[in-house]
C-alpha cells in the first residue's frame, strides 16, 4: 500500500531524470545532496524521518528505519498519486460553494456529509517578521526558507533556517539587496530569482549563499513571474521595459532553450496578458497565470498547452478581485491569494471556481503569498499595509489543508 509520508515533486521541486521513461511523476535522486554528509549524493528515502539520505546514513542515524531505494520509492509514489487522482475525480463532482446536492437522508446526515467534504485550512503555527509585507516565499531542503520582505514595490531577499523548529520571532538573515519580483525552486534545489529590470534569471545557491546568473535569458524582455514545473521546465512571465509593450509567457527547458511562447490567443488573436506576475501549472499541462491590469484588479488566466485560453477567473465576490499569488496542490486544485478581501480562492485544475475560504475568520489578514511546506501544509505570507498605522510585524502562517 502507498505511504502518504512520501514526498511529491511539488513538495521537493525535483523532476524525473532525463533517461527515465517511466511515469512523469517519478522522482530522480540524481543531484540530491545528503544534508548530513554534504559530499555524498542521496540514494535512499527514510519514511520514518521523511527525508532523502545517503548510504552512509543507513548505517548510522537511520539504522533500522523504514528505508526505500529510488525504484521502490517511485513505485509507492505512483500508487499514492493514482489514489489521489481518483479522489480528485470524486471531489470534482461536488460543489462546495453551495449545499451538497444530496436528495435523500436526514438533514443531520446532509450537514455531516457537507462538513466532511468542505475544503478547509487550520492554522498550526505562525511567525512574526520585522517587515510590513511578506512579498514572496519559497522553501526547499526541508529546513530552509527564502523570503522577500518589505519594500513597497518589490521584495528584498532574506532567508532563514528551521534549525529544529521556527520560533515565533524568527532570526532572519539578509542577502544582497536585490529588488526581487518572484522566486522559485529549481530542479537542483537551488532558487531562481526574477530581479527587477533584468532579462536573465539569477540563481541563489542554498549551500554557499552565492548568487549568480542562470541559463534563462528572455532579452530584450524583462522577467516577472517564474515557475518550475514537475517536468523541470521553467515558465517565465515577461514584459517589455517600456509601458504598454509586449506581455508574454515563455517556457524553457533546463538548458535555457525556448520551448513555447504564449502571447496571443490562437483563436481570437487577442493578447493573453496584461502583467503576468505569478505562475503555476497543473499535471494536465495547463499553465495558470496571475494577470494584473492597471485598475488595479486582476484575474487568473488558465492556458492549455496549445496556447488557447481554457478559463479566465475574475473572482467570486462583489468586491474587486486582485490576486497576488498562486499554487497548485498535489490534487491539482489551484489556490489563489486575494489579499484585499482576506480570502483564498480554490479552483479546479481547469480554473473553475470550487469555493473560497475567508482567512480573516482564522486570524489571517491580508494573505499575500503562498509556499508549500510539505505533508499537507503550506505557508501564507501576509501584509499589514491595510492597517493604519501599518504594523512592522507582518506574519507568516503555516496551515494544514484538507479537501483540496
Amino acid at each position: 500500500m502507498a505511504d502518504s509520508n512520501l514526498k511529491t515533486k511539488d513538495q521537493i521541486a525535483v523532476g524525473c531524470s532525463d533517461n527515465q521513461e517511466s511515469s512523469s511523476n517519478d522522482i530522480s535522486f540524481r543531484g540530491m545532496k545528503c544534508k548530513e554528509h554534504t559530499m555524498k549524493g542521496c540514494s535512499f528515502y527514510c519514511k520514518d524521518c521523511k527525508e532523502f539520505i545517503c548510504d552512509k546514513c543507513i548505517t548510522k542515524a537511520h539504522k533500522e528505519h523504514d528505508v526505500v531505494d529510488e525504484e521502490d520509492y517511485n513505485t509507492e509514489l505512483n500508487e499514492l498519486l493514482k489514489t489521489q487522482k481518483e479522489t480528485e475525480i470524486e471531489l470534482s463532482k461536488m460543489s462546495w460553494s453551495k449545499v451538497s446536492p444530496i436528495t435523500s437522508g436526514s438533514a443531520e446526515v446532509r450537514d455531516k456529509t457537507e462538513q466532511q467534504q468542505k475544503p478547509e485550512i487550520k492554522v498550526i503555527r505562525q511567525f512574526a517578521t520585522d517587515s510590513t509585507l511578506v512579498y514572496g516565499l519559497t522553501t526547499c531542503s526541508g529546513d530552509f526558507m527564502l523570503m522577500m520582505l518589505n519594500d513597497y514595490v518589490y521584495g528584498n531577499l532574506n532567508y532563514m533556517y528551521q534549525a529544529g523548529g521556527y520560533t515565533p520571532h524568527m532570526q532572519i538573515k539578509s542577502c544582497k539587496c536585490f529588488r526581487v519580483f518572484d522566486i522559485a525552486v529549481d530542479s537542483t534545489n537551488n532558487i531562481l530569482l526574477s530581479v527587477q529590470g533584468e532579462s536573465v534569471l539569477r540563481v541563489f545557491n542554498v549551500t554557499t549563499k552565492q548568487i549568480s546568473n542562470s541559463n534563462y535569458n528572455v532579452a530584450p524582455l524583462i522577467t516577472q513571474g517564474i515557475h518550475v514545473t514537475r517536468e523541470r521546465k521553467v515558465i517565465i512571465g515577461c514584459v517589455t521595459p517600456e509601458a504598454r509593450g509586449k506581455q508574454v509567457v515563455i517556457v524553457m527547458d533546463e538548458a535555457g532553450n525556448h520551448v513555447n511562447q504564449y502571447d496571443f490567443d490562437d483563436n481570437t488573436k487577442e493578447a493573453l496578458f496584461t502583467e503576468p506576475c505569478r505562475i503555476s501549472s497543473t499535471s494536465n499541462g495547463n499553465i495558470c497565470v496571475v494577470d494584473l491590469d492597471q485598475s488595479p484588479v486582476g484575474r487568473i488566466v488558465v492556458l492549455q498547452q496549445a496556447g488557447n485560453i481554457k478559463q479566465v477567473y475574475h473572482g467570486h465576490q462583489d468586491r474587486p478581485f486582485k490576486p497576488t499569488d498562486i499554487l497548485t496542490t498535489p490534487l491539482d486544485n489551484i489556490v489563489v491569494t486575494d489579499c484585499y478581501n482576506h480570502t483564498l480562492h480554490i479552483l479546479s485544475c481547469d480554473g473553475v471556481f470550487i469555493t473560497y475560504i475567508k482567512t480573516e475568520d482564522l486570524g489571517i489578514t491580508a494573505p499575500y503569498c503562498l509556499a508549500y511546506s510539505g505533508s499537507g501544509t503550506f505557508y501564507i505570507g501576509c501584509s499589514t499595509r491595510s492597517e493604519w498605522p501599518p504594523s512592522v510585524q507582518a506574519k507568516i502562517f503555516q496551515v494544514q489543508y484538507s479537501g483540496f
